[in-house]
């Protein structure tokens, strides 16, 4: 939470006082103790880290090239698989920001292996647990993906 929710050392702060966000140095009192925290803020610096994030993460291939670990590569896949299957079959393990299933290019028929990206690192690890189990009859492995992948 912002401003009036906002939480330093598990107690509440208390709203900001005074000047609108600006960039610069803003003081927060702590409930009635006596104690300030100055805080020093760069509204230009962080406009321009959070029109990245957007970028990145509206861009599926931009978050896989800037965010490797979180991401698993799933082999041994069924030939008939789909993104859909891939997306159901770690629907329980956290947000999934994108599944890519690589396809042959003549065939067009998918090639056996899929890469998803996650919103957390939880959610990696969680999906890291299903390694060996099935998919279509087929006992699907899961890894971290690499870097280069």
């Amino acid at each position: 939470e912002a401003a009036n929710g906002s939480f330093l050392d598990e107690r509440r702060l208390e709203p900001f006082k005074g000047a609108a966000l600006h960039s610069g140095v803003s003081e927060v009192a702590l409930g009635t103790s006596s104690r300030r925290y100055t805080f020093t803020f760069d509204l230009a610096a962080a406009a321009k880290r959070s029109l990245a994030l957007y970028e990145v993460l509206e861009d599926p291939l931009k978050l896989a090239a800037a965010r490797p670990e979180l991401g698993v590569f799933m082999n041994n896949l069924p030939k008939d698989v789909t993104e859909e299957m891939v997306r159901d079959f770690v629907a329980d393990c956290g947000t999934v920001l994108s599944v890519a299933v690589p396809r042959h290019r003549t065939s067009q028929e998918p090639r056996g292996f899929a890469i998803v990206m996650f919103g957390t690192e939880a959610a990696v690890v969680s999906a890291l647990k299903l390694d060996r189990d099935l998919m279509g009859g087929l006992e699907v492995r899961v890894r971290r993906r690499k870097k280069d992948e």
